[in-house]
């Protein structure tokens, strides 16, 4: 494997890496890996650098960048709004690597706010041909109520455990969510589209060719079963074209060597089976 440091950008600006394989092949996708949230382009606890030296070890070749803002890249200093500058960013990215290496299609990965970026630009142009979304949008259903408030309304000790808190919150002064932290006033954070929306941008982009790979981590209790999303979205007769797993054992951060060992292998599997035409056991890629 072989990996250079490059600047590129309409303005300059972007700081990446490009890992490649000892034979990577341009008939195959590139694919770019995207910051989540203000982690820069390492991801974190590293998941970005060993998901790209994974994957150019599969024979592709693997741009991981930081966004304008983030890391090592500067700041745009235009009129542009947050989300029209990242989505700038990823295009910026794949006209690069296009010029410099000769790719013409294009995979998408992101985590969190990087997933939501990922599907916006995977909406908008027609080069990305697969797109990897780690604990991205998702949908409560009925089975998803159930399991997550059935436990606690038939059992004494979580009623206990709840009130417990909310008296000791009463007499400290404290309070479950304190407003400054509000996520909605950090720019580094996506709220989830109207329903309606996200099914027909995902039926558009499996009715093109999309490959498409939803993955939700145990620690992520928005999403507690693998159907909760097509059921939610009413697409489970897309189920065939869309792969979606939720991993036990894993966690949003990644900081466990386990969960890390889970995820990527989960990734690497759909890689091959996807992109390789190589056969893999088991139902999780």
């Amino acid at each position: 494997m072989k990996e250079t440091a490059h600047i590129f950008g309409r303005h300059n600006g972007l700081v990446g890496v490009v890992s490649r394989g000892a034979q990577d092949d341009t008939l195959r996708p590139c694919v770019i890996v995207q910051n989540s949230g203000l982690l820069p382009r390492t991801g974190s606890f590293r998941l970005s650098v060993l998901l790209s030296r994974g994957v150019s070890a599969l024979s592709f070749c693997v741009l991981r960048f930081d966004l304008s803002g983030i890391g090592d890249s500067k700041r745009h200093l235009d009129n542009r709004s947050f989300g029209e500058r990242h989505q700038g960013d990823v295009n910026d990215a794949m006209d690069f690597m296009s010029a410099t290496f000769g790719y013409s299609s294009f995979i998408l990965v992101g985590v969190c706010a990087g997933a939501d970026l990922s599907h916006k630009v995977s909406v908008t142009d027609n080069r990305v041909v697969g797109a990897i979304f780690i604990d991205g949008y998702s949908y409560p259903t009925i089975r998803y109520y159930l399991k997550h408030y059935g436990g606690k309304l038939f059992s004494p000790a979580a009623v206990w455990i709840n009130r417990g808190r909310r008296i000791t919150a009463s007499w400290t002064g404290e309070q479950d969510e304190d407003e400054d932290d509000d996520p909605r006033k950090i720019g580094y954070y996506f709220v989830n589209p109207p329903r309606r929306k996200t099914r027909s941008e995902i039926e558009a982009m499996v009715s093109r060719g999309m490959q498409l790979k939803f993955i939700y981590t145990e620690s992520n209790d928005e999403v507690l079963y693998s159907e909760q999303l097509l059921e939610s979205l009413q697409l489970t007769h897309l189920a065939g074209d869309i792969k979606v797993n939720r991993l036990e054992n894993t966690t949003h951060s990644s900081h466990f060597h386990k969960g890390r060992s889970i995820l990527l292998k989960n990734i690497f599997d759909w890689f091959l089976l996807k992109f390789s035409g190589e056969k893999i056991c088991g139902d999780q890629a």
